[in-house]
């Protein structure tokens, strides 16, 4: 898959923490931060903005790859959210 998908994805989560109420623009001025470390019981919504989304476009490049997700879908909120 093309790299502009990926980043699509990113702006997609924005999208949705937007839906959910957060103040998205205030919040990415503050804190810009992309690079996270994902910690096993830390909160979708402890993490930075920036970092929700990277957490999102990188859980769709390692699934697209076939690798291990588990942690991500344990993390992301709408990952495990039954339809």
């Amino acid at each position: 898959m093309e790299v502009h998908f990926f980043k699509l994805i990113s702006k997609q989560a924005h999208v949705w923490q937007i839906q959910q109420g957060l103040s998205v623009i205030r919040k990415a001025i503050f804190d810009r931060r992309y690079n996270y470390i994902l910690e096993q019981g830390k909160l979708f919504l402890q993490y930075g903005i920036e970092q929700q989304a990277q957490m999102v476009q990188d859980y769709f490049i390692k699934k697209a790859r076939g690798q291990e997700c588990r942690a991500y879908e344990a993390c992301i909120p709408f990952l495990s959210q039954k339809a």
